[in-house]
């Protein structure tokens, strides 16, 4: 079975050269920091992405707690929703805002229902 412990996470990161690594996080609600720091690089920083939210689902957890998912997380969110969820959060979004004139393009990708005058 494939580690995903936080402990695991660090040695990863480790390997990959980077020894600055901390976790913090909030007592009350369960929500954890990864902080990793000295990326060298935009390859390095991608590939701290990936394996942070990659093991986000098998560890129970999501990719965004009181942050928001946002251009730079949307990416990852298969990870910690199922194709069922991101459906009906695009179908929320549809119903609630069909022009797409808040946040267009923030988490979604979709087309304004408007019809041109």
């Amino acid at each position: 079975m494939h580690d995903v412990t936080l402990e695991a996470r660090h040695r990863a990161l480790q390997v990959m050269g980077l020894h600055r690594v901390q976790t913090c996080g909030h007592l009350g609600d369960g929500n954890l920091h990864l902080c990793v720091g000295g990326l060298p690089d935009a390859y390095h920083k991608q590939a701290v992405e990936d394996l942070v939210h990659g093991s986000i689902g098998a560890m129970g957890g999501s990719i965004s707690g009181e942050h928001g998912i946002g251009f730079s997380k949307r990416r990852h969110l298969p990870h910690c929703r199922s194709a069922t969820e991101i459906a009906l959060m695009q179908s929320l979004k549809r119903s609630i805002d069909p022009d797409q004139l808040v946040n267009r393009g923030r988490v979604f990708e979709l087309p304004a229902n408007r019809i041109s005058p």
